[in-house]
């Protein structure tokens, strides 16, 4: 056997042929060229019959869910089992329940090691190098990292009443565009649903598209920071269909505060909105405030005290997605003078005749 500088010699030997080998040992790899057979020649001794061995080396890491998708290995992530790793020397292994790999007994060369593509997860660490082997020193800490995809989902719903609350009898709007800040968009099923999947590690915002016709009543989604393999639902959008009010001023000829066929509209008079907004009526005294959101509403004329207010004071309205309100109409009467003449009737022929004077001071009843 060798001494402790790895020499080792056969002394003392007669005439031959001789082959010097080595004892096999499955933890090295044999590096040299086999020795050619030795023919013995009288007192020439023979030297450098040397043996080279490279001690096998175990190539190891781990698989782990990158719960944040940082590519950092924190003590809160977990291995993951089952997942296939490979060696570019054609060989193939899968981690273990707490996501351990190794690749072992492996001989002098350049290694890479890769992980199977899973298109459910994204790969989060740097790929690891090439490792070239030096015997008898293993290798470890050649981990993958990966981030299980998420889904975001939600519904946009027609918030009927406006209070920014989805209730049962509130259905979802279909085909409105909604937006994720990755620049994917996607519109809403038939039943209001959306969603956004195979999402890999980062911050997220959903908003969606903006409808003049429509007012959104919910409160602005927050800003989603992935978590791996943890789907977030629920993110939803409410939006009220605006609505008009309208209604018509009428001269209420016969003062009953109903409006006839024969009684003519008014023009140009003012019409006040609770929220501050004013309009005139038209030609034909229609009038309409549109683009309403959710609200109550009251409706109220401009006070003219040359006419009479004949009809019902509307009733405070109560928006309602989608609903219009029309027939918010005003009748007044317009009002007149009683007029005529006290005199003196001389000839009493009650006839006034033109040199028949008036009579001043006399008391006329209505």
């Amino acid at each position: 056997s060798t001494n402790v500088d790895g020499a080792y010699s056969f002394s003392n030997l007669g005439p031959g042929t001789y082959t010097v080998t080595e004892e096999l040992n499955p933890a090295w790899t044999y590096t040299t060229t086999p020795p050619a057979p030795v023919t013995g020649v009288s007192g020439q001794d023979v030297s450098g019959i040397n043996f080279g061995n490279f001690k096998n080396i175990t190539i190891s890491g781990f698989k782990f869910d990158d719960v944040n998708g940082d590519g950092i290995w924190q003590q809160n992530e977990p291995g993951i089992a089952n997942w296939l790793i490979h060696l570019s020397n054609g060989q193939n292994t899968t981690t273990g329940i707490d996501g351990a790999y190794s690749f072992s007994n492996l001989g002098p060369g350049a290694y890479t090691v890769t992980e199977q593509i899973n298109p459910a997860w994204t790969y989060t660490t740097t790929p690891p190098s090439p490792v070239t082997g030096v015997s008898g020193q293993d290798v470890s800490g050649i981990n993958f990292g990966n981030f299980k995809n998420i889904t975001i989902s939600g519904f946009k719903f027609d918030d009927v009443n406006g209070d920014g609350i989805w209730q049962q009898n509130e259905p979802g709007i279909a085909n409105w565009l909604i937006h994720l800040s990755n620049g994917t968009n996607t519109t809403t099923d038939m039943n209001g649903a959306y969603s956004f999947s195979n999402l890999g590690p980062a911050v997220y915002t959903v908003t969606e598209e903006i409808n003049p016709a429509w007012t959104y009543t919910t409160t602005v989604p927050s800003p989603i920071t992935a978590v791996s393999g943890q789907n977030v639902g629920d993110v939803n959008f409410g939006n009220f269909k605006n609505i008009t009010i309208s209604g018509f001023k009428f001269d209420d000829v016969n003062g009953d505060g109903i409006w006839q066929q024969n009684e003519p509209g008014i023009a140009n008079w003012l019409i006040h909105l609770s929220n501050g907004t004013n309009t005139t009526t038209d030609m034909n005294g229609a009038y309409s405030f549109s683009n309403l959101g959710p609200a109550v509403y009251t409706v109220t004329e401009e006070i003219n005290p040359a006419w009479t207010y004949t009809t019902t004071v509307p009733s405070p309205i109560t928006a309602v997605s989608g609903q219009n309100v029309g027939d918010v109409n005003f009748g007044n009467f317009k009002n007149i003078t009683i007029s005529g003449f006290k005199f003196d009737d001389v000839n009493g022929d009650g006839i006034w005749q033109q040199n028949e004077p008036g009579i001043a001071n006399w008391l006329i009843h209505l």
